[in-house]
């Protein structure tokens, strides 16, 4: 690997599918995903002792299809928005894949 001072470039994610998700065709890839958002939630963090200040993450569930996906977002700024997008709107997510 060679360090530069100029970035590697932009970052770009590209529509994936269902099925190739199945095949785990994507995994570190940046993709993006349309669904209806059935459900949303807040998770707390796994930490090293839990208490009432633990961080915490937004899960939305998505209808992509006939199968259910699970997006994570943390409990930042950036995401507050979250919380108000209606239960049944079409969702555009974008982001990195990552099999647990």
């Amino acid at each position: 690997m060679v360090r530069t001072k100029e970035p590697a470039g932009r970052i770009v994610s590209r529509e994936a599918s269902i099925q190739e998700l199945q095949l785990a065709l994507h995994h570190g890839d940046m993709i993006t995903l349309k669904g209806t958002l059935l459900d949303r939630s807040l998770r707390p963090l796994r930490v090293a002792s839990p208490g009432s200040n633990a961080p915490v993450e937004n899960i939305l569930t998505l209808q992509c299809s006939n199968y259910l996906v699970s997006v994570d977002a943390p409990c930042q700024q950036k995401f507050a928005g979250l919380a108000g997008i209606p239960i049944g709107s079409t969702l555009e997510v974008s982001g990195s894949v990552c099999w647990k």
